[in-house]
């Protein structure tokens, strides 16, 4: 599974071998689980995943054909996140917390909030659960149909709420990320990350960092 999560941070570990996929896990259950490296064993995943790649060298067209058809300019800077129904608080928060760049008519490219559902059940409650929100501030709620990686590789930012895969996916082809943990709920700053661009946001009140 993907190891560094709140979960298994707060799980004792006894086994005694344990086979991962990359050096962060390795990282994760010696620092955070005090694992003998001689207990490890790395086997490499298949490979890079070339359709990421094709995306990215893809990216301005993509952009432009996925964005006309909600009306957005392929010149507006794209912030992406996740909903999932456990997350609804989280997101009424980060939707308060950009609101004031969302809204701003200053902003050169102006900036939109993509919020990709995660399921068919977040697909039909997210309109209703966020109506008051999107009374103050402007955002585009997708589909659970739609391919999440083609979304993620138009991302100019990608804003999640806990560490999972798609927090690997972003960093692999090189999408800034942040971990938005109001009052580090998920304790983000007691596990480990790959990529240098990706940070832990801690503080509610102040505004996230998408530059």
């Amino acid at each position: 599974s993907f190891l560094r999560t709140k979960e298994i941070l707060d799980l004792p570990l006894s086994f005694t071998r344990y086979f991962i996929t990359n050096e962060d896990d390795r990282a994760f259950l010696i620092h955070k689980k005090q694992v003998e490296s001689s207990a490890i064993s790395l086997i490499p995943a298949c490979g890079p995943d070339e359709s990421l790649s094709q995306l990215k060298a893809q990216k301005a067209q993509t952009k432009a054909a996925l964005l006309s058809k909600h009306g957005i300019s392929a010149s507006d800077r794209i912030v992406l996140t996740t909903f999932a129904i456990r997350h609804v608080w989280e997101l009424r928060q980060l939707i308060r917390n950009l609101s004031p760049r969302l809204n701003s008519r200053d902003q050169s490219p102006p900036v939109r909030l993509l919020i990709y559902s995660e399921g068919a059940l977040e697909t039909r409650e997210a309109e209703l659960l966020f109506k008051k929100e999107s009374l103050d501030t402007k955002f585009t709620i997708l589909s659970d149909t739609l391919d999440f990686k083609e979304i993620l590789s138009i991302a100019d930012h990608f804003i999640c709420f806990r560490a999972r895969k798609y927090l690997d996916l972003a960093c692999e082809i090189k999408i800034p990320a942040t971990v938005y943990d109001p009052f580090l709920i998920n304790r983000s700053d007691h596990l480990l990350f790959n990529g240098q661009e990706l940070l832990v946001h801690s503080d509610n009140s102040a505004p996230v960092k998408i530059d």
